[in-house]
């Protein structure tokens, strides 16, 4: 599933691409098309300009030094000028014509800028404008290729040394996700970057302030290369139908604008998906999908066997009503961008079950949000657009809706379990050998008068409450971490 381009006429070029056969030439271990997508998107990301981003999306069609299988040749020029504009297409043809190395003595030599022709050594004129435009088509096209990559520390140590030539040209975005990228063994193997846990989710060197500030009580958002969530991010549509999961749902918005759902059945997914609904994959499992969350649950004190792994799949339009969940949520956009209203939940605060608005309110909500919930979205929402490799955290309870704000979007939440007070007071009342004494073991000879308890009964339960409570109290309390998490584990719904 390749990303959705934004820029101007980017479907139209997509277009032209599929028309020369790119999606049939095999480029880097996937196809050719992939690879000039992936770099336009890498340059979107960017903040590039919309003729760069498209010479990115043009940028090997006439072939370059390294790779021959270009759809275009150079008689071309003209066809590709008129679809994409002369600034994009003078891009894209120096880029093939020349010796990709030789920018280098460009930047170092300073203006009057010239690059060589390969192949003749002949000079290729070129504006500072170019020069600094092609600098980042040329790490667009390096970057969108690393993952597939396994170079040496040679070879990264020549890299860095390229990139700092680069780095006045470059964004800070472009600079974090290269220098990552190209960072020594020795390096990774310190920061351990590209490991699953909360540093390579949150694309941090050192967690300690998400900790102390934001976690478990505000919002938090990261951006980063998507590379770095290998193994949690990286599955298409298809991968996610096939993968071993809870069940999976289709939600979608009735004409009167409410919101409801159905249950898939095994086969059904992609038609509904293609037809506008929004498809929910609940508990994903598989073995990279364990690593991360096992990774989380030690560095989070989660209990274990209650984080999940689901997924969203989602064509352009509004998702569900306002809402909150009873889960603190890490979501992670894969492809595709997202956009979230997010506001403070006054209502209700750590809620044990969600809610959405205008939903039917059950007894538990009454109990929870005694003074009702609102109508609709407070005013006072923050907006969060989620792009490829950012990651939200958001706490338990916090409203929020979304709209997909591309042709389709595909993100990721790990809903994690944090344990409450009340699971610990549960557990220890169920655990406790107090309520064995044996006047609590005694039998309640008449209990209900008709359909209520008689009367003094609820004064009596009390004292032997009380005592019970004060004997727990005054005994030395250790609750064993495993049979605490299996206990949490089996009260917690699977989806």
């Amino acid at each position: 599933m390749n990303p959705a381009l934004r820029f101007a006429d980017a479907p139209n070029v997509v277009s032209f691409l599929e028309g020369l056969g790119a999606a049939r030439v095999r480029h880097s271990d996937r196809t050719f098309l992939d690879h000039l997508v992936g770099t336009a998107a890498i340059l979107e990301r960017w903040g590039a300009s919309d003729p760069l981003c498209r010479a990115g999306l043009l940028h090997s069609v006439y072939g370059t030094e390294y790779f021959r299988g270009g759809v275009l040749s150079f008689d071309d020029r003209e066809r590709v000028r008129a679809l994409a504009g002369e600034r994009a297409e003078r891009l894209a043809y120096v880029f093939c014509a020349f010796e990709r190395a030789t920018i280098y003595g460009a930047l170092e030599r300073g203006a009057p800028y010239v690059v060589d022709q390969r192949g003749t050594g002949a000079k290729i004129p070129i504006s500072e404008e170019e020069l600094a435009n092609l600098v980042w088509l040329v790490w667009a096209n390096a970057l969108e290729q690393a993952p597939r990559g396994r170079p040496s520390d040679t070879a990264r140590e020549r890299s860095l040394k390229a990139l700092a030539a680069s780095a006045p040209l470059l964004p800070e975005v472009a600079l974090r996700e290269l220098r990552e990228v190209y960072a020594s063994a020795a390096h990774r193997e310190a920061t351990k970057m590209d490991q699953p846990g909360l540093r390579a989710l949150l694309n941090l060197e050192d967690t300690g302030r998400f900790l102390s500030e934001n976690w478990p009580e505000k919002p938090y958002v990261a951006e980063g290369p998507v590379e770095r969530l290998a193994g949690l991010v990286d599955h298409d549509f298809d991968a996610l139908v096939r993968m071993r999961k809870h069940h999976t749902q289709a939600f979608f918005r009735t004409l009167d604008g409410r919101s409801t759902s159905i249950v898939v059945e095994p086969g059904q997914e992609r038609a509904l998906y293609d037809a506008g609904f929004t498809i929910y994959f609940h508990n994903l499992t598989s073995p990279k999908l364990t690593q991360w969350v096992s990774a989380l649950d030690e560095e989070l004190g989660l209990v274990r066997g209650v984080t999940r792994v689901a997924a969203f799949a989602s064509r352009r339009g509004i998702g569900l009503n306002a809402h909150y969940d009873q889960n603190d949520n890490f979501v992670c956009q894969a492809r595709g961008s997202k956009r979230w209203k997010m506001a403070a939940n006054t209502h209700v605060h750590h809620p044990t079950v969600g809610y959405t608005l205008g939903a039917k309110v059950k007894a538990l909500h009454e109990v929870e949000a005694p003074n009702g919930f609102p109508t609709e979205l407070p005013e006072d929402h923050q907006v969060v657009d989620l792009r490829p490799g950012m990651v939200m955290f958001m706490p338990r309870g916090m409203w929020h809706d979304t709209e997909t704000i591309e042709e389709e979007s595909l993100h990721f939440n790990i809903q994690s379990g944090l344990a409450m007070w009340k699971d610990a007071i549960e557990f220890l009342l169920t655990q406790t050998s107090a309520l064995y004494a044996e006047e609590l073991r005694a039998p309640i000879a008449h209990l209900f008068d008709g359909e209520v308890s008689r009367d003094g009964f609820a004064d009596e339960l009390k004292s032997k409450l009380r005592a019970a409570v004060e004997q727990i109290c005054e005994s030395e309390i250790s609750i064993p971490r495993a049979a605490f998490h299996k206990y949490v584990t089996s009260r917690r719904p699977r989806t």
